[in-house]
Order: structure tokens, then C-alpha cells, then sequence
């Protein structure tokens, strides 16, 4: 599984919400947290996929072995299409900012100018609770996929690429790439929550992020989106 990084808020964190989803919040002493698949903005998952798969053709640009290059064929292929794939398991987030009055957050999350934004302070009980629940507290990349990768990515594909190069050469060739993608999607994903576009950097986003989650676990809901034109 891939690892992240403990970390802590210097200050309070913000979850904006509507006026429903705040009674929500009090009656049911719950924050629900959202499959990065289906988050509201739709480019979200994209963003640490279009930086992975730049790398992966920068290195496939300079590798002079044959097996590398169809291994990295290979990731790249399984990479490209991970936001169509049917899958078992779900990796949830829950969004906060540490900015309190952020116009744009009372946009997209209070519909119709009614709202709340709520303070946590993570430096609290709350922290050993939602780690507890097999969450953790991650701080927002801002990065570009023409800019240097984050170092996450960065070790992510050095950590998949050893991992194929250190594979005996006897077994063949399809075998060893195969084994070598075993769970890079799951360790792609948790990654992913992290990376976001520079034209979000305003919000100064921190995520809680999940262990990855059975699909057929009885803790998921499901609700009804009306997209507006």
C-alpha cells in the first residue's frame, strides 16, 4: 500500500457545507466522504494520471531495453484507462480548506448563498479518531504535468520500476510485468487524492483519504446528482 505521509494542520481546517448537509453533520455526528471517482468536478482523478503518464513516456523515451520498454507499454496502457474500469474497491475523501471565507467554496458548496463552514482543529482527539476509521489527513500538491512531478509520483513509479527490474529473468517476460503491477492501482489512487491543479491553489485543500474500501462494504451510500446545464 502506499504510504502517506502523517501530517498536521498548522491551524484550524474548514468543511463548507449546505444548510442540509450541516443538519446532516449534527444528527448524525458523521462527515460522509466521497469515491474520488465521482467527486463533483470530474478532471480531479486526471490530474496525477496525466503527470504518471508524462513520466512514464519521458522514461520510455530513454530506456534502451526492450522488456522495460513493453513493460512501461504495459503500465502506461493500465494507467491511461483507470477511470474506466470497473473495480472492487473505492478510495473516499472529504475536502477541507484552510481558508474560512473563500468565495469560491461558498459557491461550490452552499447552494443558493445558504451554508456553513465549519472549523476542525486536527491537532485534536479528532486526529487519533479518524485514523481509528482507517483515514488519513493529506495535504493538497498543486502541480502541472510540464512542471517537475511531485516527489510522490516520483517515487511511485521509481518503487514500481525496481520492482519489475528486480524480478527474476527467467520467468517470462508477461509474468514478470504482471507481477510487477500487482495493487499499483490502489497506490496510484491514494496518490491521486493528493494532486490537484495549480488553478486550485487559492484553496489551500487538505483531504482526509481512506484505506481503499470493498465496494460491498454496508458503510457506502449512494445518492441521486442532478447535473444543471
Amino acid at each position: 500500500m502506499a504510504e502517506i505521509k502523517p501530517v498536521r494542520p498548522e491551524k484550524f481546517l474548514y468543511h463548507y457545507t449546505s444548510l442540509n448537509g450541516f443538519k446532516g453533520i449534527i444528527d448524525t455526528k458523521k462527515i460522509w466522504a466521497s469515491n474520488i471517482l465521482y467527486l463533483n468536478d470530474t478532471e480531479e482523478i486526471k490530474q496525477a494520471i496525466w503527470i504518471t503518464m508524462t513520466c512514464l513516456e519521458i522514461i520510455a523515451d530513454s530506456s534502451e531495453s526492450r522488456d522495460e520498454k513493453e513493460f512501461i507499454d504495459k503500465f502506461y496502457w493500465q494507467v491511461e484507462s483507470i477511470p474506466r474500469r470497473d473495480r472492487d474497491f473505492g478510495i473516499y475523501v472529504c475536502s477541507f480548506s484552510t481558508k474560512p471565507d473563500l468565495l469560491s467554496q461558498w459557491r461550490g458548496y452552499c447552494p443558493d448563498g445558504n451554508g456553513i463552514c465549519i472549523g476542525l482543529d486536527f491537532n485534536s482527539e479528532i486526529y487519533e479518531q479518524i485514523k481509528a476509521q482507517g483515514f488519513s489527513l493529506v495535504k493538497c500538491e498543486y502541480a502541472d504535468q510540464h512542471e517537475i512531478p511531485p516527489l510522490c509520483i516520483q517515487k511511485f513509479l521509481n518503487e514500481t520500476l525496481t520492482a519489475f527490474h528486480t524480478l527474476p529473468l527467467k520467468m517470462k517476460l508477461s509474468d514478470r510485468i504482471e507481477k510487477a503491477l500487482t495493487g499499483f492501482e490502489q497506490k496510484l489512487l491514494r496518490i491521486a487524492t493528493s494532486i490537484k491543479h495549480p488553478a486550485f491553489i487559492e484553496e489551500g485543500e487538505w483531504r482526509l483519504v481512506s484505506e481503499p474500501v470493498s465496494m460491498t462494504n454496508p458503510n457506502i451510500k449512494y445518492r441521486v446528482v442532478v447535473c444543471k446545464s
